[in-house]
């Protein structure tokens, strides 16, 4: 009798398994003997046993879905991480692609004021203070550019240093590049210039000569003889932009200098041209 109550609160235990409590309060009635007992306990812990097998199944299933969303989790933050990398990327894109739009429009903006007015630029040139024609009043890329010119007198005295030796007496002048009463030369064309300077010193004195180009030395000249006439000249050759300056001007000299003029001479002519804006000097 002992162990038909201890079975029967045994079996009370079981209500939270799949049976009814019920059933087992009338089964448990109706077992007799002891192997009876002891046939119906197996059973019902083989109910129990299975029914535990399939809670842990399931909760095995629900962690590998746990560990599976979690993983999935992971993909997803980082999907979402390119993502929004991504979109910071396309907004720098974005606003790339916006500044060089608008700096396409102001060059278009640009380009339409150069076709109204094409000399517009040539008229800012600091370097030649002159005025300009028009491209299709002014010489084409073919015409030539060049002057020769010497100083009028043959005793040209009152010589100091820096002084720009004017050139008075022109034989050529195309383009009214060269102005004889200064003595400079104003390039009308980008391009490759040649320049020749003479100079003739009197008896027993000596002269050094620079050409320059735009205040900046770029050819040294040296005049002098100790017991007779002395002549120097050089040549050289330079590039020019539209508006470049080009003089010869006495460096040093000794004392009491003269020159001969007809014999001291100043010429350049241009080599090739490297540009299509042309200007023309007023005379």
């Amino acid at each position: 009798m002992e162990l038909t109550t201890v079975f029967l609160l045994w079996v009370l235990l079981l209500d939270k398994t799949a049976f009814n409590r019920a059933d087992f309060q009338k089964n448990a009635e109706d077992i007799k003997s002891e192997g009876e007992i002891k046939e119906y306990s197996e059973a019902i812990i083989q109910k129990v046993l299975e029914e535990f097998n399939v809670l842990r199944e399931e909760i095995a299933s629900m962690r590998d879905t746990q560990h599976l969303m979690q993983n999935e989790l992971v993909v997803f933050k980082e999907k979402l991480s390119v993502s929004l990398e991504q979109g910071k990327k396309m907004e720098q894109d974005n606003l790339k692609l916006r500044l060089e739009n608008e700096n396409l429009i102001k060059q278009i903006e640009n380009i339409s004021l150069d076709k109204n007015s094409p000399n517009e630029h040539l008229r800012h040139v600091e370097m030649t203070k002159r005025s300009t024609l028009s491209s299709s009043a002014g010489p084409s890329t073919t015409s030539p550019v060049a002057f020769y010119a010497v100083m009028n007198g043959n005793d040209i005295a009152n010589i100091h240093n820096s002084q720009v030796l004017v050139y008075d007496n022109i034989h050529v002048n195309s383009l009214n590049a060269y102005n004889k009463h200064n003595g400079k030369f104003t390039a009308p064309v980008k391009g490759i210039y040649v320049f020749f300077a003479n100079v003739l010193t009197f008896l027993g004195k000596k002269l050094e000569a620079l050409i320059v180009r735009n205040c900046v030395n770029f050819c040294n000249i040296y005049a002098g003889d100790g017991t007779g006439y002395g002549s120097g000249s050089n040549m050289a050759v330079v590039a020019l932009e539209v508006g470049d300056v080009v003089w010869v001007k006495v460096h040093v000299h000794d004392p009491g200098v003269h020159l001969d003029g007809p014999w001291t001479s100043f010429s350049g002519f241009l080599l090739y041209d490297t540009s299509e804006h042309w200007i023309h000097v007023e005379p």
